[in-house]
């Protein structure tokens, strides 16, 4: 029986939450990138409790929310206790309108990728956690999750931000395919796996 556990597991995975197929997700999460888009939440804010500065993209969200200039980005800080300016009574209170920072993430993309965000204690981590591991449907969803992998280690010892190396991983995968593929030949014929 082939295991799903490709290129280890760097999340602890706790959840139950489906998280569905690589192929698939960054797929949707591709053409959605820059649309309203509804992400499987429900309930959870671990993303507006998480402490997290809210990059402003545009000229209309400068001019709709209050905001400073921090190592040359526009952005919203969050409060003192972490929380975004916005969350009222658990909730977005400008869901409709917030911003595309806000608007793209997906924490689903950390449990892919399988990392967490760097401080431990954030809530986003449980909220990563919370997700089962991915299914593997097909052989390209195993070595679409190798290559992921492969492209975060790579963008990630650049320096780059954790999340932004996470984005960056799903947007930019397919030129590691090839890699993915010749690792995981070796990885079979060497050690039966």
């Amino acid at each position: 029986m082939e295991s799903d556990n490709i290129a280890g597991d760097m999340v602890e995975w706790t959840g139950t939450k489906p998280l569905g197929t690589p192929v698939t997700f960054v797929r949707h999460w591709k053409r959605d990138l820059f649309a309203i888009r509804e992400v499987p939440c429900g309930s959870c804010t671990g993303c507006c409790r998480s402490a997290f500065d809210i990059e402003l993209s545009s000229d209309e969200e400068r001019a709709r929310f209050p905001h400073v200039i921090k190592d040359g980005k526009t952005v919203i800080l969050p409060l003192a206790n972490g929380h975004c300016h916005y969350l009222v009574d658990d909730k977005c209170s400008v869901y409709e309108t917030r911003p595309l920072t806000c608007r793209v993430f997906d924490c689903r993309m950390y449990a892919f990728v399988g990392v967490l965000p760097s401080n431990e204690d954030l809530p986003l981590v449980q909220a990563v956690r919370e997700w089962a591991p991915p299914r593997m449907g097909t052989q390209d969803d195993r070595e679409a999750l190798v290559a992921m992998r492969l492209k975060f280690a790579a963008t990630y010892t650049e320096g780059v931000d954790t999340t932004v190396a996470v984005a960056l991983a799903l947007l930019g995968y397919e030129e590691y395919l090839d890699t993915a593929r010749k690792l995981m030949r070796v990885m079979k014929e060497k050690l039966g796996l």
